[in-house]
Protein backbone atom coordinates (compact mmCIF):
# COMPACT_ATOMS: atom_id res chain seq x y z
CA UNK A 1 0.00 0.00 0.00
CA UNK A 2 0.87 3.49 -1.03
CA UNK A 3 1.23 6.42 1.18
CA UNK A 4 -1.62 8.18 -0.83
CA UNK A 5 -3.71 4.65 0.20
CA UNK A 6 -2.83 4.77 4.13
CA UNK A 7 -3.76 8.78 4.22
CA UNK A 8 -6.89 7.87 2.51
CA UNK A 9 -7.53 5.15 5.07
CA UNK A 10 -6.80 7.92 7.66
CA UNK A 11 -9.16 10.35 6.28
CA UNK A 12 -12.11 7.04 5.68
CA UNK A 13 -11.56 6.30 9.82
CA UNK A 14 -11.48 10.19 10.69
CA UNK A 15 -14.85 10.66 9.34
CA UNK A 16 -16.19 7.82 10.91
CA UNK A 17 -15.15 9.21 14.51
CA UNK A 18 -16.73 12.60 13.12
CA UNK A 19 -19.84 10.35 12.48
CA UNK A 20 -20.03 8.87 16.40
CA UNK A 21 -19.11 12.66 17.15
CA UNK A 22 -22.54 13.97 15.37
CA UNK A 23 -24.62 11.12 16.59
CA UNK A 24 -23.22 12.50 19.97
CA UNK A 25 -24.02 15.59 19.51
CA UNK A 26 -27.55 14.65 18.67
CA UNK A 27 -28.35 12.94 21.34
CA UNK A 28 -27.23 15.18 23.93
CA UNK A 29 -29.68 17.54 22.00
CA UNK A 30 -32.04 15.25 22.48
CA UNK A 31 -31.37 15.13 26.39
CA UNK A 32 -31.43 18.44 26.30
CA UNK A 33 -34.64 18.73 25.03
CA UNK A 34 -36.15 15.96 26.95
CA UNK A 35 -35.11 17.46 30.15
CA UNK A 36 -36.30 21.16 28.81
CA UNK A 37 -39.77 19.42 28.07
CA UNK A 38 -40.51 17.57 31.15
CA UNK A 39 -38.20 18.87 34.30
CA UNK A 40 -39.12 22.07 35.95
CA UNK A 41 -35.97 24.34 35.83
CA UNK A 42 -35.13 27.62 36.53
CA UNK A 43 -34.54 30.17 34.02
CA UNK A 44 -30.64 30.22 33.86
CA UNK A 45 -30.61 26.52 34.15
CA UNK A 46 -32.83 26.13 30.99
CA UNK A 47 -30.22 28.92 29.28
CA UNK A 48 -27.69 26.25 29.64
CA UNK A 49 -29.79 23.30 28.42
CA UNK A 50 -30.96 25.42 25.40
CA UNK A 51 -27.17 26.21 24.57
CA UNK A 52 -26.83 22.53 23.99
CA UNK A 53 -29.42 22.12 22.24
CA UNK A 54 -28.21 25.32 20.02
CA UNK A 55 -24.97 23.42 19.59
CA UNK A 56 -26.63 20.51 18.20
CA UNK A 57 -26.97 22.91 14.77
CA UNK A 58 -23.54 23.75 14.07
CA UNK A 59 -22.71 20.11 14.62
CA UNK A 60 -24.96 18.59 12.21
CA UNK A 61 -23.90 20.58 9.92
CA UNK A 62 -20.31 19.59 10.18
CA UNK A 63 -21.54 15.95 10.98
CA UNK A 64 -22.95 16.22 7.94
CA UNK A 65 -19.96 17.55 5.85
CA UNK A 66 -18.12 14.66 7.17
CA UNK A 67 -20.04 12.12 5.84
CA UNK A 68 -20.39 13.78 2.75
CA UNK A 69 -16.10 13.57 2.93
CA UNK A 70 -16.64 10.29 4.15
CA UNK A 71 -17.75 8.78 0.96
CA UNK A 72 -15.38 10.44 -1.14
CA UNK A 73 -12.32 9.79 0.59
CA UNK A 74 -13.90 5.58 0.55
CA UNK A 75 -13.70 5.79 -3.02
CA UNK A 76 -10.29 7.40 -3.26
CA UNK A 77 -9.21 4.61 -0.88
CA UNK A 78 -10.09 2.30 -2.86
CA UNK A 79 -8.03 3.76 -5.97
CA UNK A 80 -4.87 1.77 -6.24
CA UNK A 81 -2.73 5.08 -6.77
CA UNK A 82 -4.51 8.11 -5.92
CA UNK A 83 -2.79 10.57 -9.23
CA UNK A 84 -3.61 13.62 -9.94
CA UNK A 85 -6.00 12.45 -12.53
CA UNK A 86 -8.65 11.35 -9.92
CA UNK A 87 -8.68 14.51 -8.26
CA UNK A 88 -9.25 16.42 -10.87
CA UNK A 89 -12.50 14.33 -12.06
CA UNK A 90 -13.19 14.93 -8.27
CA UNK A 91 -12.92 18.35 -8.43
CA UNK A 92 -15.29 18.89 -11.60
CA UNK A 93 -17.74 16.80 -10.49
CA UNK A 94 -17.85 18.75 -6.93
CA UNK A 95 -17.87 21.70 -9.31
CA UNK A 96 -20.98 20.73 -11.24
CA UNK A 97 -22.83 20.35 -8.61
CA UNK A 98 -21.49 23.67 -7.17
CA UNK A 99 -20.48 21.86 -3.91
CA UNK A 100 -16.97 23.07 -4.23
CA UNK A 101 -15.40 26.87 -5.24
CA UNK A 102 -13.14 26.52 -7.93
CA UNK A 103 -10.18 28.04 -5.68
CA UNK A 104 -10.37 24.78 -4.61
CA UNK A 105 -9.60 22.75 -7.75
CA UNK A 106 -6.47 21.43 -7.62
CA UNK A 107 -5.64 20.64 -4.07
CA UNK A 108 -3.87 17.98 -3.34
CA UNK A 109 -4.64 14.59 -1.29
CA UNK A 110 -3.16 15.67 1.90
CA UNK A 111 -4.74 19.20 2.13
CA UNK A 112 -8.04 17.76 1.20
CA UNK A 113 -7.18 15.27 4.27
CA UNK A 114 -6.02 18.22 6.64
CA UNK A 115 -9.53 20.01 5.67
CA UNK A 116 -11.24 16.95 6.79
CA UNK A 117 -9.41 16.67 10.37
CA UNK A 118 -10.11 20.56 10.86
CA UNK A 119 -13.96 20.17 10.56
CA UNK A 120 -13.71 16.50 12.70
CA UNK A 121 -11.96 18.77 15.54
CA UNK A 122 -14.40 21.50 14.84
CA UNK A 123 -16.73 19.04 16.02
CA UNK A 124 -15.32 17.48 18.74
CA UNK A 125 -15.22 21.18 19.78
CA UNK A 126 -18.82 21.53 19.32
CA UNK A 127 -19.47 18.35 21.73
CA UNK A 128 -16.90 18.60 24.29
CA UNK A 129 -18.92 22.48 24.88
CA UNK A 130 -22.43 20.75 24.95
CA UNK A 131 -20.65 18.33 27.43
CA UNK A 132 -19.74 21.29 29.47
CA UNK A 133 -23.04 23.16 29.43
CA UNK A 134 -24.95 19.84 30.21
CA UNK A 135 -22.49 19.36 33.04
CA UNK A 136 -22.96 23.01 34.41
CA UNK A 137 -26.71 22.57 34.07
CA UNK A 138 -26.65 19.63 36.01
CA UNK A 139 -24.30 21.22 38.95
CA UNK A 140 -25.91 24.23 39.22
CA UNK A 141 -29.32 22.43 39.34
Amino acid sequence: MNTHAWQSELAVGASRAGRLLALAALAFALLALAVLAFASTPLWVGLFWSGVVLMALPALYLGTRIEIDHALFLRLARIPDVSPEPLAELDAALAELNLSASSHAGRPLVARISKLLKLVRRLGWCVALQTGLALLAVWLR
